[in-house]
């Protein structure tokens, strides 16, 4: 029976041309940071690193097929700022409290400054004002007069990911399009940036 549900399970991966899943374990746990966190590990045959997701009260872990337990708990444990981190991004969504807000923003605008300056050392480019919002449909965007603004729901993605929407938006100044140039310009700090248009998707606002 699971045999032939991971069979239609690909079949429908395949028909969508999208990454294939393979194999789901149990869950799982393991100790982070002196808390027991629960996880369930799911394999994708064109998958080329580790990714943490949070689920509820749990974590959702998609890895490549050779990669080990260990290896996938090794990369719980180093991540474990990044998972608190989204936590606290889910009592945001929970509550209107200002003190969270500002708390969250101010923790998001210094990365997203601090990004921004790491990839302007290579584009040079010049942008105005930078603020973080709670946008219903972008992740980012940048104005004409040279404004960049961010979601605050950015603190809860992983780096790459991140750093994606960061380069993105900053080649907006050169390119307020999405032309051939725009994307070669991207590619240039972030050659991957196609898997990373792709996975974004995974991420609901």
């Amino acid at each position: 029976m699971i045999a032939r549900i991971l069979g239609i399970y690909k079949k429908v991966f395949e028909r969508k041309k999208r990454v294939q899943y393979v194999s789901a374990g149990a869950h799982r746990r393991c100790e982070v940071g002196g808390r027991a966190i629960t996880y369930e590990v799911k394999r994708f045959k064109r998958q080329r690193s580790i990714r943490i997701h949070i689920r509820g009260h749990a974590l959702l872990v998609t890895a490549p097929l050779r990669v080990s337990i260990k290896e996938i708990e090794s990369a719980i444990k180093s991540n474990e700022s990044w998972i608190d981190t989204h936590i606290l991004r889910r009592e945001y969504d929970k509550t209107i409290d200002p003190f969270v807000v500002a708390q969250l923003k101010k923790r998001l605008l210094e990365k997203i400054e601090e990004r921004l300056h790491h990839f302007n050392l290579y584009y040079g480019l010049s942008y105005a004002r930078v603020r973080v919002r709670d946008q219903k449909t972008r992740w980012g965007s940048c104005s004409s007069d040279g404004n960049l603004n961010f979601n605050i729901h950015m603190i809860g993605l992983p780096d790459d990911l991140f750093d994606y929407i960061i380069v993105h938006e900053l080649c907006h100044l050169k390119h307020m399009d999405h032309s051939k140039d725009f994307w070669e310009l991207v590619a240039e700090q972030m050659p991957l940036y196609q898997d990373h248009r792709h996975h974004l998707k995974s991420y609901s606002l």
